[in-house]
């Protein structure tokens, strides 16, 4: 049995005219217009969660609601670093972090979004001479990117030891307590608009994941060098080992290969020291030894190393109302 037209008025939220004037068929066709014209302006994208089901389309126009990094240019010397936790989120936005870069006129951009993730934390790595037997799972790490790490190895304590190659040999991370949060850091970067740029690519490194904060103080470091050529060697893994660094446990730092002078690369130091990385390692050759870094190592004669974001410099601002 047909719809009735008003029926299908009601069900399409339109007003329909009377019959004279087109009926059903006249206010639909102008419905389709708008929603085209909509669309056209405003793409949809679509919202998958875990499962891989499609939960539910949302225009950009739309307010999507969900805990929102803001980035600030604020000063020459001195960054910002806000994360907003809004009271409710968007349905399929709740394991989502955005992150937004205000530049120095105050203009926002929307950099990106990425999915974040709970996981056992890590300790810092120690150099072991192998691997001991008595490990309940072992799994592969991927090399896609052009990594070192090959297999890991879980132990009842919650241990993970990790071999590779490279001659770098095998690292212990051992159990944390507690859980962390990481970010899947997105395989590359290429915003630009206006007087802004945020790039990045990853080089050899399939280390793709980072601490929330260390993407923030990461995007805010890129966009005050405004350059194309950023390229990193990496954070840590998803399971927040990150071999063969010792240091890069739960992704609290990032490694970018040198840039081709002492000026830039001296820019990009302080870059990282505006948005709050405290523990940055340059090399001891050539010109890096002049770089002002907090520290220099002989084994980062081939990347610099920006670790240990300050956590308590980022406010965190909870809407209440």
């Amino acid at each position: 049995m047909p719809e009735p037209e008003n029926e299908k008025c009601i069900r399409l939220k339109i007003d329909c005219p009377p019959k004279k004037d087109g009926g059903l068929k006249e206010a639909e066709d102008r419905q389709r217009e708008k929603q085209d014209m909509m669309n056209r302006k405003y793409p949809k994208q679509k919202i998958i969660i875990k499962g891989g089901k499609i939960k539910k389309e949302h225009n950009i126009k739309d307010k999507i609601k969900c805990v929102t990094y803001h980035i600030y240019w604020n000063s020459e010397t001195e960054g910002k670093i806000e994360k907003h936790i809004p009271k409710q989120i968007t349905e399929g936005f709740e394991n989502k972090y955005q992150y937004i870069y205000h530049d120095k006129e105050g203009k926002e951009h929307e950099i990106c979004t990425v999915n974040w993730m709970e996981i056992i934390g890590r300790e810092k790595g120690v150099r072991v001479s192998g691997v001991p037997k008595g490990y309940i799972k072992t799994y592969k790490y991927p090399t896609s990117g052009g990594g070192d790490a090959r297999n890991g190895y879980e132990y009842e304590n919650g241990d993970i030891y990790v071999d590779g190659v490279g001659g770098y040999g095998n690292r212990k991370y051992p159990k944390q307590n507690g859980k962390v949060k990481i970010v899947r850091m997105k395989d590359s970067l290429s915003y630009a608009k206006g007087d802004v740029k945020i790039y990045y690519t990853f080089h050899g490194s399939d280390r793709r994941y980072c601490s929330p904060e260390c993407y923030a103080g990461f995007i805010g470091a890129l966009g005050e060098l405004n350059r194309t050529d950023i390229q990193s060697t990496g954070m840590c893994f998803g399971d927040g080992t990150s071999y063969p660094s010792v240091s890069h446990n739960n992704g609290r730092s990032v490694d970018t290969r040198y840039l081709s002078n002492f000026n830039d690369e001296k820019k990009k130091v302080l870059a990282f020291k505006k948005f709050f990385f405290t523990d940055i390692i340059t090399g001891t050759g050539g010109w890096y030894k002049n770089l002002p870094s907090h520290k220099h190592m002989g084994d980062h004669n081939d990347h610099l190393h920006a670790g240990v974001i300050d956590n308590k410099k980022v406010k965190t601002i909870e809407e209440v109302k």
